[in-house]
């Protein structure tokens, strides 16, 4: 392990107080890690200490100093129980703090968030029945594997107005193909499937599957895939938009459930979605399903 500059500095700046005093024999009245007078605060920071290594303690400093804090920062930082809190408070509010898998709104502030963005459109939320249980499934240990509140609106197009407006406002820019029409003689659930209007249920689906394959060579009668299923993700889980690279951590995606028909096209079209971070703006365009896109990953549904 190589240490910076900057943490040796920082390092070295707040043990030599203690050190000199050590060497003239006065003890320390302030330990350098109590960072409260009261007994809950010492019990707190001695079980968070006895689980950090030394060496973690001294990356830790090293990426402080590259980060631009010198020493009087920190010791004001140690020092301060209120400053500290307000720093903690601030660190909580960022996406690797906050969500789960840093990417992911925890599955039971799901609902409540749902229903008011349906209350918001005029929308009866005692109108949704449950398909199977009403209790949100988890989260697996795979950062790719997502869960969803599933919701159908009285129609396709209905869902595809109220979702994507949710999804466009979270984004600084977005942008719907405007051949891309969705109206019920252009856009479809893939196959013969009925739309189950008024419909709830809790889905969990790999976002990150079949990466780099067409959803021609994954597709089958009997495979259900996720497509609208990808906008309530996008609506649900926004940081997934702006995550998205075209890694096969972050792919772009296909909605392989869905197809629509566009005038100048033999057949029917797969919608997919894409974030330019360049501009930060979110596109929904369309392309042949026999289209192998290597940035773009096919999800699939996963078991309960």
């Amino acid at each position: 392990m190589s240490v910076g500059p900057g943490g040796i500095w920082l390092i070295i700046g707040l043990i030599s107080p203690f050190l000199t005093q050590a060497s003239q024999g006065a003890p320390s009245r302030r330990g350098i890690w109590r960072v409260s007078g009261k007994q809950k605060g010492r019990s707190e920071m001695a079980g968070l200490a006895s689980q950090i290594y030394g060496t973690q303690m001294v990356e830790h400093f090293d990426r402080l100093g590259r980060a631009g804090m010198d020493v009087p920062m920190v010791r004001k930082l140690l020092g301060n129980d209120d400053l500290t809190a307000r720093w903690v408070a601030r660190l909580k509010q960022e996406p690797e703090f906050r969500l789960v898998h840093g990417i992911y709104v925890r599955n039971t502030e799901i609902l409540p968030i749902y229903d008011a963005e349906c209350v918001a459109n005029n929308v009866d939320v005692r109108k949704f029945w449950w398909e199977g249980s009403p209790d949100p499934l988890d989260y697996t240990d795979d950062p790719g594997d997502v869960v969803i509140l599933d919701r159908c609106f009285g129609s396709l197009e209905q869902e595809q107005q109220i979702v994507w407006s949710w999804v466009a406002r979270q984004q600084q820019k977005s942008w719907w193909w405007p051949e891309f029409k969705t109206d019920a003689e252009h856009f479809f659930l893939r196959g013969k499937t009925e739309y189950p209007s008024w419909r709830q249920r809790w889905v969990r689906f790999s976002r990150t599957a079949n990466y780099g394959l067409s959803p021609e060579s994954v597709l089958t009668d009997e495979r259900p895939m996720p497509g609208r299923e990808i906008l309530a993700m996008l609506a649900q889980h926004p940081e997934v938009a702006r995550r998205m690279d075209g890694s096969e951590e972050h792919p772009y995606l296909w909605m392989a459930g869905l197809e629509c028909r566009v005038p100048g096209y033999e057949r029917r079209l797969v919608p997919s979605t894409w974030f330019y971070a360049g501009d930060s703006k979110l596109d929904v365009n369309a392309y042949d399903r026999g289209r192998a896109a290597p940035a773009y990953a096919v999800p699939e549904f996963l078991g309960k």
